[in-house]
């Protein structure tokens, strides 16, 4: 039971992240998704390319791109850039360069942040059991 419980920590923790979210949405009563995509053309006609940089890296962030439609945002960019190609060029570029810097991030919250969050501790408690479990062996 106790290593059924070890193997589903994370995948359990992503789910509550999940939900509580999800809460947060219904709580207070956050706009529906048809009120998001207006928001989000809305802003996209504010500020165009900057709309869709920002988006593609909100998109690209671990568990904040599950609540924001970045993918739609790219999506209308690309659709709104029309059939002029350095347009298109320009919005691909732009939404390749976000999704790189998102990953980037994650990349370091990975090796920085969430180790020291999640598993410092069951990485400690490991390697004891490691080291007492070879130190048998040895001796």
């Amino acid at each position: 039971m106790r290593n059924t419980l070890k193997i589903l920590a994370l995948p359990l923790i992503f789910f509550a992240v999940f939900v509580s979210l999800w809460l947060i949405w219904k709580i207070f009563q956050l706009p529906q998704e048809q009120e998001l995509i207006e928001i989000v053309k809305y802003y996209f006609n504010l500020y165009g390319y900057w709309m869709v940089f920002i988006s593609a890296i909100i998109e690209g962030v671990l568990l904040v791109g599950w609540y924001y439609p970045g993918s739609l945002v790219i999506f209308l960019g690309v659709i709104f850039a029309g059939k002029d190609l350095t347009q298109v060029v320009l919005v691909v570029s732009l939404v390749t360069v976000g999704l790189f810097l998102a990953q980037l991030f994650n990349y370091v919250l990975g090796k920085y942040g969430w180790y020291k969050l999640f598993f410092e501790i069951w990485l400690e408690r490991a390697n004891r059991k490691f080291a007492k479990a070879f130190y048998k062996i040895r001796a």
